[in-house]
């Protein structure tokens, strides 16, 4: 049953209150957005350059880390910075969302607010030489136009049938844009001079969130009859259970 005591309303993907039933061994349910988002671009792009992909890496040399692979093998839910690429296991192209910089509230209605967040959506092709980054390079540029369609139509057929991903009980977003995407160059991890070139693009996502009801907040209401009266004033009479309903 829901606490009385609480808010019962929900931010973007969270529901308030949290409960526990919807957490396992980490609090990354608290923000679905970033799963889904996650999951839906990682499946769009492996099934739009999947063939084109797999008949180039097919011509790198034997023993390359990218021979065999597919446009995404790994996903991220964390900034991509050295220390994070250092502690992973590799695997690459890798795909990865994080939100990024300042998050702003704003009015959305008289009553609804609403947060307005930049993301960052990276994806890494891995360490490449100048001839690796001249062969599969145009995939940074590819993924992002990839990622600008999957938004403009809501979802992706490889992903959950092409259910549409971004309101409700999905990610919950009121509003999602690619606003931007910086490269195909230098992953943001491999600045110093004396690093391996890790070829990447960086995409800028903005989304917005909204303050709704928490629906399931009225879940302890299920099974309940409701029974409402009708009474004339003028007349005095009344129709005892004129409306029925069941929750």
């Amino acid at each position: 049953m829901i606490p009385e005591t609480t808010l019962q309303e929900r931010f973007g993907g969270l529901q308030l209150p949290a409960l526990d039933t919807v957490v396992e061994t980490t609090l990354t349910p608290l923000d679905p957005a970033r799963r889904i988002l996650l999951a839906l671009f990682a499946s769009a792009i492996n099934s739009e350059l999947g063939p084109v992909w797999a008949k180039v890496v097919a011509t790198l040399p034997e023993g390359h880390e990218l021979k065999g692979s597919t446009p995404v093998v790994d996903t991220l839910e964390l900034p991509p910075d050295p220390k994070t690429i250092g502690e992973r296991k590799e695997a690459w192209p890798l795909l990865a969302l994080h939100r990024s910089g300042e998050g702003t509230y704003e009015q959305h209605t008289l009553h609804v607010d609403k947060l307005i967040q930049k993301w960052e959506l990276h994806y890494i092709l891995g360490p490449l030489a100048m001839a690796e980054q001249h062969k599969l390079g145009d995939a940074c540029i590819a993924a992002a136009r990839i990622v600008r369609m999957v938004i403009l139509e809501g979802g992706h057929k490889s992903f959950q049938n092409g259910a549409v991903q971004f309101f409700d009980d999905r990610a919950s977003l009121a509003r999602i844009e690619l606003k931007s995407h910086e490269g195909p160059g230098p992953a943001v991890f491999s600045a110093a001079p004396d690093a391996a070139v890790y070829f990447a693009t960086t995409m800028t996502l903005e989304t917005w969130e909204i303050v709704k009801p928490n629906l399931s907040a009225y879940d302890a209401l299920e099974g309940t009859d409701f029974s409402i009266n009708l009474k004339n004033p003028d007349e005095g009479d009344t129709i005892p259970d004129f409306i029925e309903a069941q929750v």
